[in-house]
């Protein structure tokens, strides 16, 4: 009964969210910002919020690494990835999902979604960007039907064409073409642009420790707090996290470690550790309630993954962060 109101919930606030930007197209309230960004900068929380989810349906995600930097609203451009990505979540059973961006002529770039899932039959390609409209109605597949249409009105804003390649069977494609600024080092400055947070930023010199066994999250995490201003050091282990020279001013660990080692058991090591009670933030995808019991017990906050960066946020702010 839980898992089913957890579920009734998410479903009700991707309702909402999907929406609410419906509403702002046509409305004319979402207005693009363009500015030159670097797309490994959208792609990387991305691909944490994505990966754990892929995982535990059985599928693999692979998010190709890029230093090109391009032309476009970043917020908008993340949007409209984040509904190709869940939808090819979603209606994939087997396989996998790959992100990546190839090259093309006139200082341009395709950034393409692909995925091995049922694939989509040439004459329904015009039905799939209709609002409240999906192929696929089965109990197993509780979508909206909004999140194309949304991908398909955001592009019009940004002025990005979209190629959409299928084989019934085999999966499906979706291209974006965007304008490229230039190439970037990856040793250069990041901009923060990831998501909302492009005019926000946590407190001045705060140490964060992130602890999760999971090296692509680890790196996602720790890109997007660096983006916040964070000072971050990350582990793999509880005892690489106890050996940590400095004091950090706040954790963000994952439940399920290696060796069956557990979050809340992270915490009271690294808070005995330094014999303070330093504020820890716990996630995790695993809805059992006894998590967050101990979570209660150990005097943690949660946050569920897939990590929103919105709701991280909040959080982060209500903690006085």
């Amino acid at each position: 009964l839980a898992l089913q109101i957890q579920q009734s919930l998410q479903n009700a606030e991707e309702l909402l969210t999907m929406l609410l930007e419906m509403t702002r197209l046509e409305s004319g309230n979402l207005q693009p910002h363009k500015t030159d960004v670097a797309l490994q900068d959208i792609l990387s929380p991305l691909d944490a919020s994505f990966s754990l989810q892929a995982r535990e349906d059985g599928l693999t995600l692979r998010m190709h690494s890029t230093r090109i930097v391009v032309h476009t609203d970043p917020k908008i451009l993340q949007r409209i990835l984040q509904n190709l990505l869940s939808n090819a979540i979603r209606y994939t059973r087997h396989g996998r999902i790959v992100c990546g961006v190839r090259r093309r002529p006139g200082d341009r770039v395709e950034l393409q979604v692909l995925d091995t899932g049922p694939g989509i039959p040439e004459e329904k390609f015009n039905e799939i960007f209709m609002e409240f409209r999906q192929l696929d109605q089965q109990d197993h597949n509780p979508g909206l039907g909004l999140g194309l249409a949304i991908v398909e009105r955001m592009c019009h804003l940004l002025s990005i064409p979209m190629r959409l390649e299928s084989t019934v069977g085999r999966g499906t494609c979706f291209s974006l073409t965007l304008p490229v600024s230039a190439r970037r080092d990856q040793e250069r400055t990041r901009q923060p642009v990831s998501g909302d947070a492009g005019q926000w930023s946590l407190r001045a010199a705060t140490h964060l420790l992130l602890l999760d066994d999971d090296p692509r999250i680890r790196e996602a995490l720790t890109s997007l707090f660096r983006e916040w201003g964070a000072g971050v050091t990350a582990c793999a282990t509880i005892a690489e996290a106890e050996r940590v020279a400095a004091r950090p001013d706040l954790l963000f660990i994952d439940y399920h470690l290696a060796g069956q080692e557990t979050g809340t058991e992270a915490i009271r090591r690294i808070r005995d550790r330094w014999r303070s009670d330093i504020p820890a933030i716990l996630s995790t995808a695993d809805p059992d309630e006894y998590i967050r019991e101990q979570v209660i017990e150990v005097g943690a906050l949660f946050l569920p993954k897939p990590v929103k960066q919105a709701a991280l946020k909040r959080l982060l702010k209500s903690i006085g962060f």
